[in-house]
């Protein structure tokens, strides 16, 4: 089983507008409305990913007030096996702004609320629970606001099962003491992390080996469009991403993280392959309006033609 955890959902809406002007009323031609944030991004993709087989992934997941009986709902929709723990905090409500005029994408991003350390004992100990039964697990998002940036690290001390971490900054630094199987922030969030602007392939690829030394199996650093460079303590490697036109991109990166755990889930000592994966799933995202929406047979399809090569 893979099981993706996180602390701060989101209620997602997402306007389109043709075109958007700033300072002026604009009346959207299209709204949609879905449960998202990078968890529920995760746990979507994954669902799709997995077809006919629904016990090989489960989500755990917070949700509180109206933004998160929405979210409930959309999951039980779904048929998404997922497992709640109810917060006295509403669940946050973000807003993407597509202008079709200039293919434009504006977010607007609510901070996740604070959770009681009562909440956030529960969620550890369903994680306990929950864990037991997985191969992979999938740690995504950022921390609630006062959160202890150890508290992933603290997760991690309960499974030996292959982890993902899609996390940056102190609770990535962290969180490498426990030697997870595969980190991928974003080439900006490396640069957070490390406190240092990137300049050169060169500089990139020694703070990618730092994190190797650190702890981490594997390192992925994705950013945007451009290649994805990933490291072991032994290998690197470059992939190519295929050109694709761009609907939405928000949950690219979510996806990207549900396809190379799927990936591993299915073979875990093919990591290149796991990429290949990914980098599918994120692309056919970006076709799409709502995120994570994705096709298994399309991104099999897709997977075989991702170019790579080892440096």
């Amino acid at each position: 089983m893979i099981l993706v955890a996180g602390l701060t959902p989101a209620w997602q809406q997402i306007y389109l507008f043709n075109p958007f002007q700033v300072g002026e009323v604009n009346r959207a031609k299209q709204v949609w409305q879905c449960a998202s944030g990078k968890n529920l991004n995760v746990g979507y993709a994954l669902k799709q990913l997995a077809e006919n087989d629904s016990g090989s992934v489960k989500v755990i997941s917070t949700a509180g007030g109206g933004a998160g009986l929405l979210m409930k709902q959309d999951f039980q929709n779904e048929n998404i096996n997922t497992v709640w723990v109810e917060t006295e905090s509403q669940t946050r409500t973000c807003t993407t702004i597509l202008d079709q005029s200039t293919k434009v994408t504006s977010e607007l991003v609510e901070n996740s609320p604070s959770l009681s350390e009562q909440e956030l004992d529960q969620f550890k100990e369903l994680f306990q629970k929950l864990v037991k039964e997985a191969t992979v697990v999938v740690m995504t998002g950022s921390l609630p606001e006062k959160t202890n940036p150890d508290y992933y690290s603290r997760l991690l001390e309960t499974t030996s099962a292959k982890t993902i971490l899609d996390i940056r900054g102190a609770e990535l630094k962290l969180a490498l003491n426990h030697k997870p199987f595969l980190v991928k922030p974003n080439r900006e969030e490396l640069e957070s992390t490390i406190g240092e602007t990137i300049e050169t392939t060169e500089q990139l690829l020694q703070s990618m080996r730092n994190l190797n030394k650190q702890g981490a199996e594997w390192v992925l650093i994705s950013n945007g469009s451009q290649e994805l460079w990933l490291t072991s303590s032994e290998k690197s490697y470059c992939f190519y991403p295929p050109e694709v036109e761009v609907v939405n991109p928000i949950g690219c990166g979510d996806c990207l993280t549900a396809g190379i755990a799927w990936g591993i889930f299915q073979n875990c000592d093919d990591v290149p392959s796991a990429i290949q994966t990914g980098i599918a799933s994120a692309a056919l995202n970006l076709g799409q309006i709502l995120p994570a929406r994705i096709n298994a047979e399309d991104v099999r399809a897709l997977s075989e033609k991702i170019v790579f090569k080892e440096v």
